[in-house]
This record gives C-alpha cells, sequence and structure tokens, in this order.
C-alpha cells in the first residue's frame, strides 16, 4: 500500500503501474483514485510479465457502507472466502465475465488441497442490479459481504445445521467505468501451460 501520491493514468500511460509491479513483484494491483470526473474510482489490474494484461474500472456509487458503519463482526484472517455470483450474464456477457475471473483472481490466496468446514465463515456476494439487455448502459453490480452463522436445529427428529447469512460490510454497488482487454497474442501467452 503506497500512501504517497503518485500521478498516475493507467488507461492514459500505464507504465507506472508496470513499474511498480516489476518493482514489488506483484501481479495484482488496485489503484485507487478520486476526481471530479470520476469519484470513488478503483482500478483492478492484472499484469503478465510485469506488462499490463487487463484492467477494468469500477465506481463506488454513493450509498456505500464501510466496515466501521457495521456491528463488529470479523472472521479469522486469512481464510478464503467462498464466492455466489448471482446474474447469468457472470457466465455469459464478456465483461461481467471479466469481473466475475477478476474477483475470483484478487481473492485465490495460496492454493491449498485441505478444506475443513470450519474455515467457510464467509461469503463475498456479487449480484448484477436488474435485468441485463444487450445494447443497455451496463447496470451495477452489487458486492456484499456475509458471515455464515449456523446453528442446530431440528426437523422431524433429524439434527440438520441452520445456516444463516448476516452482512458484516464493506457494502459497495460498482457503476463499471472503462476497460482495457489483453490483446490476443498476449491472452495466448498467458494461458500457455508449461509440459510438466
Amino acid at each position: 500500500r503506497f500512501s504517497r501520491r503518485n500521478e498516475v493514468r493507467p488507461f492514459e500511460d500505464a507504465s507506472p503501474l508496470e513499474f511498480f509491479s516489476e518493482k514489488n513483484d506483484c501481479s495484482l494491483l488496485v489503484l485507487s483514485t478520486n476526481s471530479k470526473k470520476r469519484k470513488n474510482n478503483l482500478t483492478f489490474v492484472r499484469t503478465f510479465g510485469y506488462k499490463i494484461y487487463d484492467m477494468i474500472e469500477l465506481q463506488i456509487a454513493e450509498n456505500y457502507k464501510l466496515l466501521s458503519d457495521f456491528r463488529k463482526q470479523t472472521f479469522a484472517l486469512g481464510l478464503k472466502p467462498m464466492f455466489s455470483f448471482q446474474g447469468a450474464a457472470f457466465d455469459t456477457q464478456p465483461v461481467y465475465k471479466h469481473i466475475k475471473s477478476l474477483f475470483l483472481d484478487f481473492f485465490r490466496g495460496a492454493v491449498t488441497d485441505l478444506q475443513d468446514v470450519a474455515g467457510l465463515q464467509h461469503v463475498i456476494s456479487l449480484t448484477i442490479q436488474g435485468d441485463f439487455q444487450d445494447g443497455e448502459t451496463l447496470p451495477n453490480v452489487l458486492f456484499r459481504v456475509y458471515k455464515l452463522k449456523t446453528y442446530r436445529s431440528e426437523q422431524g427428529g433429524r439434527k440438520l445445521p441452520r445456516v444463516e447469512l448476516e452482512e458484516i460490510g464493506p457494502r459497495f454497488d460498482f457503476k463499471i467505468g472503462r476497460i482495457h482487454t489483453p490483446s490476443p497474442e498476449m491472452a495466448k501467452e498467458a494461458h500457455k501451460r508449461a509440459k510438466q
């Protein structure tokens, strides 16, 4: 996390981000900017070989809620979230497929085969607001975070777990801004798999 003000405009000149990526050996970046034209703007960036692979701009609508606006509810640090993508466009429409892929990459963490039910403590839900029609402006993406609560309950003499979700924040409504997709050559190179 950088605190010094750097004049970075990723869609005009991506070279500062490529420099930061190489200098800090990181392939995922988020740039936060705020201007009159683009208020509360987050630019999610993925790199490949320290060159910009793809970028998407998500603007936070004014009705956001921060962690401090919720009751103090936490989960253990380092646990992977479960994801819920609500809306068929996440599997069919290119922009929403891009957003889905991006969020899964950003929250992936270390790859492991270990699975422990006790580690399933929170859910990140992304929902497409309203119906999606081709040709119209893209609907907002609603970002919500929930804590998973399990209770014992008996139904017909059988003990079954009852699961409830409680929103713990933060809460954002993302408006989709500018998008930069990878060139076909770069996408092909990035998706190559080693023979071993």
